[in-house]
Formats: structure tokens, sequence, C-alpha cells
């Protein structure tokens, strides 16, 4: 385990739905790991479950064995440009007599329709740091081809980069990334009162307080 700086290149701008534009890198890890094992199993939100990700060093587990993977966020390593955009989800009645189920509850439930505010940063270079096996992390970012809103066919990535850097600590990615209060680790942001903070990052009952970085960019 070794510090890493972590580099995506991309073609496409990045859509984020949170709005400091940042994108969990520990998140992207963890797709990479789970994607295999998820083309055998029946889709599911239903069951959240502790994903592991063995090429990052682990920095600390809560009481429940939930871990802090050692990378920071990804974050523009060039000059952006941002703006705000609207993704919309519809049922797709036009082919609803394709299915075993013609109508469906569009205003709850799996086929819930909605507007979404994203916002769309456009830049070359995002950058990470982390800890963890150089090769191993190489590997799955490989098997990454988009990062953010994929759905809408933003963040294009052309290649991914990881250098080693022994001039990385674990202090540079703890003060880079979200880290629970609970953790006792020292931290130079603010203190968010309620976030995720390990993937699934969607799944609200495990959000706790946190501090979070000041800087919304990547700081060399």
């Amino acid at each position: 385990m070794r510090g890493l700086r972590i580099t995506a290149h991309l073609s496409t701008p990045v859509a984020t739905l949170s709005q400091d534009g940042r994108v969990h890198l520990d998140s992207v890890l963890a797709y990479a790991v789970m994607r295999p094992i998820e083309h055998t199993l029946p889709p599911s939100r239903q069951s959240v479950q502790v994903i592991e990700i063995p090429a990052l060093r682990c920095l600390w587990r809560d009481e429940d064995g939930k871990p802090l993977w050692a990378c920071s966020d990804l974050m523009p390593a060039s000059p952006t440009m941002q703006s705000i955009e609207y993704g919309h989800r519809r049922y797709p009645s036009d082919r609803a007599h394709l299915s075993k189920k013609p109508s469906a509850n569009t205003a709850a439930g799996q086929f819930k329709e909605g507007r979404r505010q994203m916002l769309v940063t456009a830049a070359p270079l995002w950058e990470a740091v982390a800890i963890g096996n150089r090769d191993e992390v190489q590997a799955l970012l490989d098997s990454i081809s988009h990062i953010g809103g994929r759905s809408v066919n933003y963040g294009r990535v052309i290649r991914w980069e990881v250098t080693i850097d022994d001039a990385v600590t674990e202090q540079d990615v703890i003060n880079r990334r979200s880290v629970p209060v609970a953790a006792g680790l020292e931290h130079s942001g603010t203190l968010n009162s309620f976030c995720g903070w390990t993937p699934p990052y969607w799944y609200h009952p495990w959000y706790t307080a946190c501090m979070e970085p000041e800087q919304c960019s990547y700081q060399k």
C-alpha cells in the first residue's frame, strides 16, 4: 500500500446530483468491484451490504464494520465551466405493451417519474489521491468508462492514470474527503451535520455527522 495520484482523462462533462461537484472515488471503485458479482444476481436496491475494496487501505471502521477508505474524492484538476441542467425520468409508455404489466404507477415506487437538477462540470482532467495497491487500483479503474451521471452519457473517461507518489499521506487523503466525526481523525475541513461517507452513498440510513473538505476543487 503506497501513496497514489489518480487522474481521469475525460472527453465529456461530468453531471452530479450533489452541488459540490465531487465524485466519490471509493464509490467508483466499489462499483468496479461489485459489477462482476451483480451480473450473476437479480438487480435489487432492497439489500444493502458493506462493499470491500481490498485495493485500498482502510482508515477506520465504525461499530457495524462499515469502512472509511483511504481515497479522496475526484475533483477537477484543470480550468472548469459549470452549468445547471435537468434530467427527466419518464416511464416508456410507448413500449408498455411489450411488458407483462402494461400499466405502472408513475407517481411512486420503481417507475416513479421525476425531474432532477444536476450540476454539470466541464474539465478534461479530474484528480484524486489515495493509499493503496497501484496495479489493483489501475485494473479496477480500467473497467470504468464513465463517472458521474452515466445515464445521461456524461463523464466519458478516455483513460485512467494511476501513479505512485510516496509524498501522499493519509492526512492528505483525509482532508480531501468526507470523514465521520465518530472516527476521531484530524480534519482541516468543516462540519456537515448529515451526509454519506462510504459506498453506497445514496443509502440514507448510513448518513452521519461528517467533516467535509473546505475546497471544492483539487489542490496539489
